[in-house]
């Protein structure tokens, strides 16, 4: 899929159910999220990443945040609570309006439409602390590189970035697709397997990539990982992980 196509599938999404887009609770399709009690999950997201950086002794600065993959500011209203200034950035116009429209922050918090396969609309070196979850797990493996790339270029000496990205289809539910794939296709079009697991009504789709991936990536591209630590963020049916990296300070 093209950046192209993925800024038109979540544009739509933006414009139809803009919430339960960012979270696919099934109770709360057709615009059935209440507003506070959406970013109420927000805050508490954000209140827990704040213990785990606490938890790494890292004396982390708190001038300025990337929240990539923004969506209407569920967690970049709550990182301004923590931090002077807040960046979100997304690829979909109308998730950047709305988020516009429930910013309590005034010019702390700022939106930005990011529509291409780089993040070119920031310097170098800028952010203490870059953030993404359940953003990069819908983007093809090749885009979802090149951000990585990009966010740690952006991300400052000594800051921290936290990204998930799921591994695999979990085992169980693997092994249970795989027989039922069997069943009813010929041998050989088991590249079905991936599609089959996935939301296909709403468009959206999941693309795993493996840790060891992940991890030649990040060092690739001068990133030193702190921990990989696998998370609950995809779902029961998924593998996946949360990675913490941060970037060398530069010697004197």
């Amino acid at each position: 899929m093209s950046i192209r196509s993925l800024k038109r599938l979540w544009d739509a999404l933006g414009r139809s159910d803009p919430l339960w887009a960012v979270l696919t609770d099934p109770a709360k399709k057709g615009n059935r999220w209440d507003r506070d009690e959406f970013f109420e999950t927000g805050a508490r997201e954000i209140g827990a990443l704040m213990g785990y950086i606490g938890s790494l002794g890292i004396a982390l600065p708190r001038r300025r945040a990337l929240d990539f993959g923004c969506g209407v500011g569920r967690l970049t209203q709550a990182l301004a609570g923590h931090f002077a200034e807040v960046d979100g950035v997304d690829i979909a116009p109308s998730m950047i309006a709305r988020a516009a429209e429930y910013n309590r922050h005034g010019g702390r918090c700022r939106y930005h439409v990011n529509d291409t396969g780089d993040l070119r609309l920031f310097a170098g070196d800028t952010f203490d602390l870059v953030y993404s979850n359940i953003t990069l797990q819908h983007i093809p493996p090749p885009h979802a590189a090149g951000y990585l790339g990009e966010m740690i270029r952006v991300l400052a000496p000594g800051g921290l970035l936290i990204v998930q990205i799921p591994d695999d289809v979990h085992p169980r539910r693997a092994r249970r697709l795989k027989e039922r794939l069997k069943r009813i296709l010929p041998e050989g079009a088991l590249a079905l397997y991936y599609a089959a697991t996935l939301p296909l009504r709403s468009g959206m789709t999941m693309h795993p990539i493996p840790r060891e991936r992940v991890l030649g990536l990040l060092a690739e591209r001068g990133a030193r990982v702190i921990e990989a630590r696998e998370d609950a963020s995809a779902g029961d049916g998924w593998v996946s992980f949360r990675y913490c990296a941060t970037k060398a300070t530069p010697r004197g």
